[in-house]
């Protein structure tokens, strides 16, 4: 996990890095960007388990400190709905809120109440 400041606000992240990682973001990735519920240590342990199953994903990030627990996935290929399928099965709540791939795919918009 490491910390970054933004706006005056500290962001919490965990960064994993799989085998498949590259350095740079290619043009043909996906990212897609997912809401969760991931509160507890039992599932974050799941979802690193969960993600290490997709040879797809080359990197994965979980901001904690988000009101939705976003989940960012870095992939080779669009595999949001088989990701989201996977996290069901565990007991994890998740939606979709966007993909891109150079430009947006679609993307659900949500705001974080302050406070």
């Amino acid at each position: 996990m490491f910390t970054i400041l933004v706006n005056n606000v500290y962001l919490y992240l965990v960064v994993i890095k799989t085998a498949n990682s590259s350095l740079s973001l290619n043009m043909e990735d996906f990212i897609i960007i997912i809401s969760t519920d991931v509160r507890k240590d039992a599932q974050l342990k799941s979802l690193k388990e969960l993600m290490n199953t997709f040879a797809e994903i080359t990197e994965w990030t979980l901001d904690l400190e988000d009101c939705d627990k976003v989940l960012r996935i870095v992939s080779n290929e669009n595999i949001a709905n088989q990701v989201i399928s996977k996290l069901f099965r565990l007991g994890i709540q998740a939606n979709v809120m966007a993909v891109y791939f150079d430009t947006p795919i679609y993307r659900i918009g949500r705001v974080c109440p302050l406070g």
